[in-house]
């Protein structure tokens, strides 16, 4: 037995161990003790003993240096599903809180679709029709001194003659609520071309700027065409016009004679 009057470090553990044991599971000691009330073991039981508390000692250094409680901490499944959709939120957050911000889309103040089809239409006896052409900036009427003329035959029949300069546009086609001058050939489109006179600019030899109203052909895109002196013309383009061009529309056989008759 061990009777030394002042106990090692590790007897001292171990008695300590052996008392708290004792107090936790509310049971008296069972070591005898000697006449300073201390407790008397073994050499067994004190190396046994001193196993335990090395043991212990160690656990306990290991769960406070290293461990982190909340990693023991059993968590209800639905609750920490949760958690987690909650962290991936934050983490979306900042994800596009370094994003840079989208571009603001400016607004669009022009017309498109339906409301820029409603300003081109025309009301017509109760009904409505929307127009394929309007008169560009530079339409002018013809100066009086220009008498422009056009010249409707029908193989050698001469069946109509038009003064030009009574506007600067004509719009031709079938539609007859809406157009200048009608067309009835089948193969015509109803808004088949027009003929606009426009006011162009161009410089001289010298420099100076010389304006002058000149008579264009444009078709509107129309399914058979126009014809300038036997030659298909691109749609939607102005096509300048000259003294005794004969124009065609679509597959009719009648002849379209532009004139300007000379001054007496």
């Amino acid at each position: 037995m061990i009777d030394e009057d002042t106990p090692g470090n590790d007897d001292a553990m171990i008695i300590e161990v052996l008392e708290e044991i004792a107090l936790e599971d509310d049971l008296p000691a069972t070591a005898e003790k000697d006449e300073k009330n201390r407790m008397i073991i073994t050499e067994d039981e004190r190396t046994h003993l001193k196993n335990v508390v090395t043991a212990v000692t160690a656990i306990e250094t290991r769960t406070t240096i290293e461990e982190d409680p909340r990693e023991n901490i059993e968590v209800d499944p639905v609750l920490a599903r949760r958690l987690d959709a909650h962290e991936a939120q934050k983490v979306a957050r900042r994800g596009e809180s370094s994003a840079p911000p989208p571009e603001k889309q400016k607004p669009n103040f022009g017309n498109t679709g339906r409301l820029a089809a409603e300003t081109n239409t025309v009301n017509v006896n109760g009904g409505t029709v929307v127009l394929k052409y309007h008169e560009p900036p530079e339409a002018r009427k013809p100066p009086a001194k220009e008498p422009w003329r056009l010249y409707v035959f029908k193989g050698e029949d001469l069946l109509e003659v038009v003064e030009l300069g009574e506007r600067s546009c004509w719009l031709i086609g079938r539609e007859r609520l809406v157009v200048d001058f009608p067309l009835d050939h089948p193969s015509c489109s109803k808004q088949h071309a027009a003929i606009q006179f426009r006011f162009v600019e161009k410089r001289n030899e010298f420099g100076d700027r010389i304006g002058k109203v000149k008579p264009y052909l444009i078709d509107l895109e129309s399914a058979n065409g126009s014809h300038v002196n036997g030659d298909t013309i691109p749609a939607g383009r102005y096509v300048e016009l000259r003294d005794k061009d004969v124009l065609k529309f679509g597959l009719s056989s009648r002849e379209y004679v532009l004139m300007l008759p000379q001054p007496d």
